[in-house]
């Protein structure tokens, strides 16, 4: 017990490798360091003519970038790149696709009604006109929204929107008065008090197709509909003193589509031909205390400027018109500017 087992002379083992010395069976082996380089059968030019072509970097070393610096391997098989691609693939949802296809198409179907654009405009470029909306949807524009380039007009000044050559004309203050729908027999009694008035000119500049350019539609749209309250969204209206920090807002004058009277002589809902021009006003609702002395206006209008062709709707769009109090006359002897086009 505890005594070494007594080593065995006798063994047939050989350990010389350890000591650096080389058997003698194993002298003509040549060393590794001598063997020559393998390539990879990927890359061996016999497999990959691609590598026959003389490149910057094959044949001058220096212009060769070598690995990155954070690279565990200088050289990657192709091989290798399409199991990694093919792995990433595998990680993918199956419905991926499926979704892709189902979120091209409601862009391309927003896109044809008008209710987005696509391109690189102005977002407020180009709106939706007010039958594509449902009953129940209201794009609201805020006040202080910054409309596009060139959607700032003066009066007097006409400027083509789409297939529209639009003018504010003038402001006149008079009472509104009605007739019948059906008769076209005045109705005393409906006259109102004294309201603004915008006078528009619009020209069809299209060489292809009829539209109404505004329409009692497009001036009452607010929501909820018919509603009067200060809250009320809409985005036709007339700002009393814009410069202050707390501008008066007035609506349009409330004009029902399905009401059995009409604004007397305002014409709304024509449909102009290729070449036809309207001349046409908006009202507004009933003007603040007379005890304000306002400084500044700015009317801000919805109308069509054009057709989408692919869904026959409507495009409309907003301007700004901005006028002083020593603009606004009190007559509505009102001519048609003389006919010119604004390309």
């Amino acid at each position: 017990m505890g005594e070494k087992p007594p080593q065995n002379k006798s063994d047939p083992m050989d350990f010389s490798f350890l000591t650096g010395k080389i058997a003698p069976e194993n002298e003509d082996v040549p060393a590794a360091s001598t063997l020559p380089e393998l390539m990879p059968p990927a890359v061996h030019p016999a497999n990959n003519p691609e590598s026959l072509q003389t490149t910057p970097a094959a044949t001058n070393p220096e212009c060769s970038p070598g690995p990155r610096k954070n690279s565990s391997l200088a050289t990657i098989s192709p091989h290798t790149n399409n199991i990694e691609k093919n792995s990433r693939l595998n990680f993918l949802p199956a419905f991926l696709p499926t979704y892709a296809i189902a979120v091209t198409a409601i862009l391309l179907y927003l896109a044809l009604s008008g209710r987005i654009q696509l391109s690189g405009t102005h977002p407020l470029e180009s709106l939706p006109d007010v039958r594509p909306l449902a009953p129940n949807e209201f794009q609201k524009i805020p006040e202080s929204a910054s409309l596009p380039a060139g959607h700032h007009l003066r009066l007097g000044e006409s400027r083509r929107f789409g297939d529209v050559l639009v003018t504010p004309v003038k402001v006149t203050i008079e009472p509104l008065e009605f007739e019948q729908f059906h008769s076209g027999l005045p109705e005393p009694a409906l006259r109102t008090p004294p309201v603004l008035k915008l006078w528009l000119q619009f020209k069809n500049l299209s060489q292809n197709y009829a539209f109404p350019p505004i329409d009692a539609a497009i001036l009452s749209h607010r929501f909820p509909d018919h509603s009067t309250d200060p809250n009320t969204l809409a985005n036709t209206f007339l700002l009393v003193n814009k410069a202050a920090q707390k501008p008066i807002r007035l609506l349009n004058f409330l004009q029902d589509p399905d009401s059995n009277f009409l604004l007397t002589d305002q014409k709304t809902g024509q449909t102009l031909k290729p070449g036809e021009q309207l001349l046409t006003w908006i009202p507004s609702a009933s003007l603040p205390d007379e005890t304000l002395q306002p400084d500044s206006y700015l009317w801000r209008i919805q109308f069509r400027k054009g057709v989408h062709i692919p869904s026959g709707r409507g495009v409309t769009t907003l301007v700004d018109c901005e006028f002083n109090p020593t603009q606004i006359e009190s007559s509505s002897a009102v001519s048609p500017i003389p006919n010119k086009d604004a390309l």
